[in-house]
């Protein structure tokens, strides 16, 4: 059989290689499975009312003529 000839390094190349490709199968799955998961407490907490995105969160800037600071001491 074609395994029984390899040479050691060849047999240990082969391992790491089987190694390093579960591995990014399994970071991949995580990964699919945590944005799924995610997805789905946004999709449920959106529904209450709670809003995710920063942008309505953060405050319009103030205009200069009300911003208090930018006006010179009298």
């Amino acid at each position: 059989m074609y395994i029984d000839r390899m040479h050691g390094a060849k047999k240990i190349g082969l391992g790491l290689t089987g190694l390093v490709g579960l591995a990014v199968l399994v970071y991949a799955g995580e990964t699919l499975r945590g944005k799924s998961a995610w997805e789905n407490f946004k999709k449920e907490w959106e529904a209450k009312g709670e809003v995710f995105d920063y942008k309505q969160i953060i405050p319009q800037p103030i205009p200069f003529c009300k911003e208090f600071c930018a006006h010179p001491a009298t």
